[in-house]
Order: structure tokens, then sequence, then C-alpha cells
């Protein structure tokens, strides 16, 4: 009814009346919202409002399926009348500041630079993309696991993460740790097989500080990072990693478990991927 009934998108695009923010009717909610924009003609307040919803849906239902997020896009890219320039100003592009934080902000930069990437039939969208997610995760310190569905395609190749991502990412680790330890894993974990370049000795030494930190939140999300980084780095990443943690001498008991269960997993990322 979505599809032929102007009053029935209207009356979904007032979903702040009644949305409740569960996972599962997040995701029930998300198709809803799709279908309603892939069939609207409505005045821009509707369509900002349902767009609105699709992005609050997404960051709620916990949508582990890539394809379904991919689903979504293909049936967006292909409304004629929902414009490049329009998807821009619905996901904020035009005049982005990083500003205050919002669940709705990831998911609509991933379906952002999905769609130009379908609509233009080019394999990278505009680097702006990028940086208004790197500005608003590093000062909010905000989670970007949904992103993966876009930084895992090969657009994103191993230069743009030694160049455009890590650096920053390291600043911000190195200035803020215990805030950027909360963030740095869902980076890492964004990144597709190999496409992580080797970790770097500044890389290591601010790693392995934590590593050694009396604050166990720090040290198992640095246990993560490594775990995370040796897997997408390939073999030679997960052995300098086990090179530089092979070197380093602890005495606090918890930071030494940590260490050890590190080498441990990296041994067995080498050896699964000799196998």
């Amino acid at each position: 009814w979505l599809r032929y009934d102007p009053s029935a998108r209207k009356g979904l695009s007032q979903w702040k009346d009644y949305l409740c923010p569960s996972r599962l009717g997040s995701a029930r909610f998300a198709q809803l919202f799709v279908v309603a924009l892939c069939s609207s003609t409505d005045d821009d307040t509707v369509v900002s409002h349902l767009w609105e919803g699709l992005t609050f849906s997404l960051a709620h239902a916990s949508i582990s399926s890539e394809q379904k997020v991919l689903d979504y896009v293909r049936q967006l890219a292909a409304k004629e009348t929902l414009s490049l320039d329009k998807v821009k100003q619905l996901a904020g592009l035009e005049g982005f500041s990083a500003g205050k934080k919002n669940d709705h902000v990831v998911p609509a930069i991933v379906l952002g630079a999905l769609i130009e990437s379908m609509r233009e039939k080019e394999s990278k969208p505009s680097d702006a993309w990028l940086d208004k997610l790197l500005s608003f995760s590093l000062q909010h310190f905000f989670p970007v696991r949904l992103a993966r569905v876009w930084l895992r395609s090969p657009a994103i190749e191993q230069a743009v993460w030694e160049n455009v991502i890590l650096p920053p990412l390291l600043v911000k680790l190195k200035s803020h740790p215990d805030s950027s330890l909360t963030i740095l894993p869902s980076w890492l974990e964004c990144a597709r097989a190999g496409a992580l370049p080797l970790p770097t000795e500044e890389w290591q030494t601010v790693i392995l500080k934590q590593i050694q930190s009396t604050k166990d939140g720090n040290r198992k999300a640095a246990h993560v990072a490594v775990q995370t980084w040796g897997q997408n780095a390939g073999v030679q990443g997960a052995l300098v990693w086990s090179q530089a943690f092979a070197q380093v001498k602890v005495t606090l008991a918890p930071a030494r478990l940590h260490l050890l269960q590190s080498l441990a997993q990296l041994a067995q990322t080498v050896l699964n991927a000799e196998t």
C-alpha cells in the first residue's frame, strides 16, 4: 500500500511517534522505509522524514547481512527521482560538520557513499564521504561497524587505509587512548582481508603500551585490535605483531595474560593461512 497511497507514506514519515528502537522492529521497518522512498513522489519534508526513519532503523536493527544493505542501496539507487544531489542533502554531506552525536550519521554516510558509487557507475565514491565518517567517529568516539559493507569494498584499497584512515586514528589514539580504544577495533574490523598495511613502529609502540596498561578495558581493546589487524594484514602482519610482542617484558600479571593470548591467536592466524 505504501507504493500507491501518499497518505500511507506520510503516516510512515511520522515514525518518531511510534517506532520502538528494538532490533527486530527496526529491521522490519527498514524495508518499509525503502519501499516508501522508492515509491515516493511526495514533498521534500516527507522524503526527508522517511530517510531519517531508514537511517534510524539501520542504526538500531544491527543488520548483520551486508547483502541486505546492498539490496536496499540498489533499490534506492534505481529511483530516478531521488537525485544524487538530493541524496547528498539527505545524508547531510553538504555543509557537514561533525556536530552533534547522532545514531543516524553512520548509516546515512554508508547509504550515501554506496548510492553514489552505483549511480555514477564508479568503483570509488567521493572522498568527502570518508572524510565525514572519520570526522564524526573521531569527534564522538563513535564505532563504525555498520560501515563494513562499504569499507570492505574494492574501492577502499590498502593505500586508503595507510594514508587516509590510519593516520588520524593514530593521532587520536595517542591523545585520547581510553576513548579511542573503544572505536579502534570497529574500524579495523571494517577492513577486508589483506587491506590493512603492516603496522608501523609508531603503531606498535602505542598498541604495546596499551597492552601493558593497568586498565583492563584498554588491554582488552588493544588485544582485539591486534588480532583484527593481524587477520586483515595477512600472514606478514601477524608475524610483525608477534615479533613486536616477543620483545616486550611485562610484569603486570593481567597484562602478561593478554600478551600471551595475543601471541597465541596471532600464531593461530599464521597457521590457518598456511593450511
